[in-house]
């Protein structure tokens, strides 16, 4: 569906008992860290978070919603991409991020 990239992620905190579909992959016990190109992460404080990614687009109770689309080419085709990350706020602190892009034509 994303042509080998990743379309979506979902980054939570679940409790060590949590069972996962089998098809789920797991990170290797070597170096299990997360690198995204912003200082987004699990356990940061809801102020680092707006000075990060700015005002949300939206707030729905503890979820703070960012959305942006904006239009390019593929392929001398126009189109239009959309990101939207949605960030879980427990405690002031950021406790899950769910993240996706779409692009149409």
């Amino acid at each position: 569906m994303d042509d080998g990239a990743v379309g979506a992620f979902q980054w939570r905190r679940v409790n060590r008992a949590a069972e996962f579909d089998k098809r789920c992959k797991v990170l290797p016990q070597i170096n299990p860290e997360i690198e995204l190109p912003l200082a987004l992460r699990i356990g940061l404080p809801e102020t680092r978070l707006l000075q990060v990614l700015g005002e949300p687009t939206s707030r729905k109770g503890n979820k703070l919603v960012y959305v942006h689309e904006h239009h390019l080419l593929i392929r001398q085709e126009p189109c239009t991409l959309l990101n939207t990350v949605e960030v879980e706020i427990r405690g002031g602190m950021v406790w899950a991020i769910d993240a996706l892009k779409v692009t149409s034509s």
